[in-house]
This record gives C-alpha cells, structure tokens and sequence, in this order.
C-alpha cells in the first residue's frame, strides 16, 4: 500500500499488468477511454501496454500489484476495467497490509497477493481475454532456456539446436505455438527485464543494456524507444512498488 501525492506520470507504457485497490478516493486515470476517478473498495485492471496518464485531486491510499501471465497464456484487454470490491478482497488486502513490513511473512503475504489477484480477476465481467496457448514440451524447454540467458546471444540456430530440431522446422513450431516468432518472443522478454531493472535497481541504462544481452547501451536504447514509445531515462521512475511475477 502506498499514500500517493501528486501522482503525476504522462503517457505510461509499460510491459505489466496493473491491479489497483483504492482504499480513499483522489486518484485520476486518463486514456483514450476517457477520465476514470478511483472510487473506494474498488479494484481498477489495467492491461500491459495500455497507455495511460496519472494524476491526482488529494493525497490517497493505494493498493497495487504488477503482474505478467506465464509465458504459456495470452492476454489481451483493451482498456482500463473497473472491478467491484467486497468483504473477500478487503479482508484479504488488509491481511497483507498488516504482514508486508515483517519479512518472516513475505512468502506469505506473496500468497495473498496471488488470492487477491486471481479473485480480481474472476470477477471481471466482460474482461480481457485469457487464453492458455499449446503446451508444446519442445517450446516450454525453450521458453525456460531463453529466460535464464536473457544476456546471451539467442539466435534461432542455438535455440534450434537446443531443441534437437532443424532451423526452420523450429521456428515454424515457436511461431504455431506461442503466436510471435522467436526472435519477437526474445527481444519481448529482454525488453519486460530491462522495463524491471529500471524501475527496481540502481543499474545504469548501460548495465542493463548488457544483462538483457543487447549488442550496446545506443541498440537497446533504440529497441526499448520503439517498443515502449519512451527512452530508457524517460521510462525509469520512483512512482512503482515490486511486482508479483
């Protein structure tokens, strides 16, 4: 939970998904849907890579998660979506507001988290779409291979190799089966590290431009302004608390 003033961001894209929890009113979101004023004991849904600006008429209480799916579901919301609240989730975020602050509990306050969030989502009436994609044994083994070499050379003849099959029986399968080609799935996780690096470390632009495996700090800058529609200096800011995954 975090007490927000002034609450002023323009023009956030980012590669996470937003659940909010507005214990006292005060928060402004602008979109292309309009104006939404938070209202209490109400959750707002906010899809990854919707545009939206920030702002606020009073200092206000705010509970929030970020998210992702797994990599093996797709999500697609086209705009901001308000949820009611109830005694369940109320119950539940105050649980997790009174166990945050002691660390024996953090595992625990990461289940609540997860109860708070998958019940959000189930009371999403005319909600984003979420789909499971194929669970293709191959592609799953690869899916785990790129996210722990994010800062490694992954072109599809390694990636081919390590699945045991030909080039472009591979990518014919990768694509099938996860809806983007390997190369748009690789650069789409580099760019998710990076966006999590910035907001959550003290790295510099270039340092992370070598642990999402880019060739230098100008090449990721200019990847990361085109998929994020902000330069990576832009994109960093104070105003975010540590997403679930």
């Amino acid at each position: 939970m975090q007490d927000i003033w002034p609450w002023r961001q323009d023009l956030i894209h980012t590669p996470f998904w937003r659940l909010y929890w507005n214990l006292t009113p005060g928060g402004i979101l602008t979109s292309a849907s309009g104006t939404l004023r938070f209202e209490p004991n109400s959750f707002v849904l906010i899809p990854a890579s919707y545009e939206f600006s920030t702002s606020a008429e009073a200092p206000f209480d705010q509970f929030f998660i970020h998210f992702n799916f797994v990599d093996t579901v797709k999500a697609v919301g086209d705009r901001i979506y308000t949820i009611p609240g109830d005694s369940f989730s109320h119950a539940y975020i105050q649980e997790f507001i009174q166990s945050y602050n002691e660390l024996d509990n953090r595992l625990h306050c990461e289940m609540i988290g997860h109860i708070i969030l998958g019940h959000a989502l189930l009371k999403c009436k005319n909600g984003p779409v979420i789909r499971k994609l194929s669970s293709e044994r191959r592609i799953l083994k690869c899916i785990d291979f790129i996210s722990a070499r994010l800062d490694e050379k992954l072109d599809n003849a390694r990636l081919a190799e390590y699945c045991g099959m030909a080039r472009n029986a591979f990518i014919r399968l990768f694509s099938a089966t996860m809806e983007e080609t390997p190369q748009a799935f690789v650069r789409r996780k580099r760019i998710e590290r990076a966006c999590h690096l910035l907001h959550f470390s003290n790295l510099s632009i270039k340092e992370i431009a070598m642990r999402t495996g880019f060739a230098n700090q100008y090449h990721f800058s200019k990847v990361f302004s085109r998929l994020q529609l902000n330069p990576p200096r832009k994109f960093r800011s104070p105003h975010f608390a540590s997403p679930m995954e």
